[in-house]
């Protein structure tokens, strides 16, 4: 690609931005003057029509997660216009009638996001089923997280395989989420470290997780610095 087509795209990206921002200043404009967010949502999506463009769809998903903390009913009307599209949509219903607890519709639009892709959605639904015990189903859409390299899930995985025993995998786990800075996972490897009598790998785990204020770690890279075994 020539520097001449790079500085294209980046006009063209920049304008998209620029377009996007003042819909959403005409949104928010409307709504200080004394209408709701909803009745202008409204106008905006009976505007654009039945065959929204790419930059149209992305002004109606970037206004709902603009407006989604001031009036989410308002904005679930983006999101429900644009979730064929755009699959983040579907996340943010799922946040929506997980508010409401609506436990049908949650996992109904969670499994919709988690299916396309969406990390955050596969890490909930992991969350979702934990709870419930149902460690299979929890564990696979962990899976599903942690490969898109979601700290989080990661983190669950390696302890649910140190709850197993399977400290190979626990290992695995936790060093993903420990390599991106999680001080939780540097703490679990610094004990997976320990316990396995290999002293310079905990107390190295430890002080990651101790100089992020750990207070666990810090107690135990006291004891290992003081002899204790």
């Amino acid at each position: 690609m020539d520097e001449t087509e790079i500085k294209r795209k980046k006009v063209i990206s920049i304008l998209k931005i620029i377009l996007i921002l003042l819909v959403l200043l005409l949104v928010c404009t409307c709504f200080y003057e004394g209408s709701s967010y909803r009745s202008q949502v409204l106008k905006h999506i009976e505007k654009i029509g039945d065959n929204p463009t790419q930059n149209q769809i992305d002004e109606m998903f970037i206004s709902g997660q603009y407006i989604y903390g001031d009036d989410p009913e308002s904005a679930k009307l983006y999101f429900e216009r644009v979730v064929e599209y755009e699959p983040r949509a579907a996340y943010y219903l799922s946040e929506y009638y997980y508010e409401k607890k609506d436990m049908d519709n949650y996992l109904k639009w969670a499994k919709n996001a988690g299916e396309r892709g969406v990390g955050d959605a596969q890490f909930n639904l992991g969350v979702y089923y934990d709870k419930l015990s149902n460690k299979r189903e929890a564990e696979n859409w962990y899976l599903k997280a942690a490969e898109q390299n979601n700290f989080r899930a990661q983190y669950n995985l390696g302890v649910h395989y140190y709850k197993v025993g399977n400290m190979k995998e626990a290992e695995n786990w936790f060093l993903k989420a420990a390599e991106q800075n999680d001080k939780s996972a540097q703490y679990n490897l610094g004990v997976l470290y320990y316990e396995s009598k290999q002293l310079e790998k905990a107390q190295n785990w430890y002080e990651k997780a101790a100089v992020q204020g750990h207070v666990g770690a810090q107690e135990e890279l006291s004891k290992l610095m003081g002899g204790e075994k």
